[in-house]
């Protein structure tokens, strides 16, 4: 789904590995205040699309860009904090929650150090 009125505005979201919703949203540039469709309301029609077959939901975070692996590098730098229970609080596993996926498993094994990773990989599920 993109919005007409800002290209840089969009959701992608496809099934993969059984179920497995992996996806991309954007809404760039960054403005204040915030224009374009809020992701929250993307990641909602896309769960609707997809509906009861999302079986998990992908964290795929790669890089400076990637607000999500800056919130999980804010959460663990200089804390005991797990990267588990910081994935539940960026953007992804909060929407997650909203649809009942609340468990987190690390897929491989994240790039970097806690406060300092430059990849990582978990998995959502029920």
């Amino acid at each position: 789904m993109v919005n007409p009125s800002k290209q840089s505005n969009f959701i992608i979201g496809e099934l993969v590995s059984g179920g497995q919703l992996s996806f991309i949203v954007e809404n760039l540039p960054k403005t204040n205040p915030r224009t374009g469709c809020p992701g929250q309301w993307m990641f909602q029609q896309m769960m609707t699309h997809f509906g009861p077959n999302v079986t998990a939901i992908q964290g795929n975070w790669v890089g400076a860009s990637s607000d999500n692996l800056s919130a999980i590098n804010r959460l663990t730098a200089g804390t005991a904090m797990t990267i588990e229970e910081a994935s539940k609080q960026t953007w992804t596993g909060m929407r997650g929650k909203d649809y009942g996926y609340t468990q987190v498993r690390v897929v491989g094994t994240p790039a970097g150090t806690p406060g300092d990773f430059t990849s990582a990989h978990v998995l959502f599920t029920k």
